[in-house]
């Protein structure tokens, strides 16, 4: 026959094999956090190492970039003329432009309404005007674009010249309006 035991046995047993379960339970689980706290913390450490590498990077960066700003700035301000004579030279050169290409120019100066905000930029407009195909067009815009000003096309008007009549477009089919910033 089985030993019988007694009832206050039987419940300190049970009572015990319920804290045995619990205790399982609660190290099963604190060691989980554990183990995912050491990984965050691996990765954690991971990312301040590179941190500080991207920080001096960063910096590097930083002063590339300022001394590059500079020398751009300096660039497009001595692309700007300060002075009447290099208006003159400018002019001068657009003109050359139309003889090289064997182009008959009309060029003249506008003063365009403004907004504000453009009031507030320094800038001669131009509107040049001439007879041409496309490809006139083409090789005029490619020349202008060599020359050393600071310069740009705000409005490119053409008719192809197979759909004009001389009357309407006396002065060409072609008209630039350009802008030339100065100092």
């Amino acid at each position: 026959m089985e030993p019988v035991l007694p009832n206050g046995l039987k419940r300190i047993i049970g009572i015990c094999s319920i804290l045995i379960l619990i205790s399982t339970f609660i190290v099963i689980l604190v060691g989980t956090s554990l183990k995912n706290i050491n990984r965050d913390i691996k990765s954690l450490g991971a990312f301040l190492s590179n941190s500080e590498n991207i920080q001096a990077n960063f910096e590097k960066s930083l002063i590339l970039y300022t001394e590059s700003t500079e020398e751009t700035i300096k660039y497009l301000l001595n692309l700007r003329p300060n002075s009447e004579e290099k208006y003159i030279n400018f002019i001068s050169e657009i003109e050359s432009i139309g003889e090289k290409l064997a182009i008959k120019l009309n060029l003249k100066s506008f003063e365009p309404i403004l907004d504000k905000k453009a009031q507030k930029e320094k800038a001669l407009h131009y509107q040049i005007m001439f007879f041409g195909k496309q490809s006139d067009l083409n090789d005029f815009l490619v020349e202008m674009e060599k020359l050393p000003y600071f310069i740009k096309v705000d409005e490119i008007n053409y008719t192809n010249p197979a759909n004009i009549d001389a009357e309407s477009f006396k002065d060409g089919n072609i008209t630039l309006k350009i802008k030339l910033y100065i100092k």
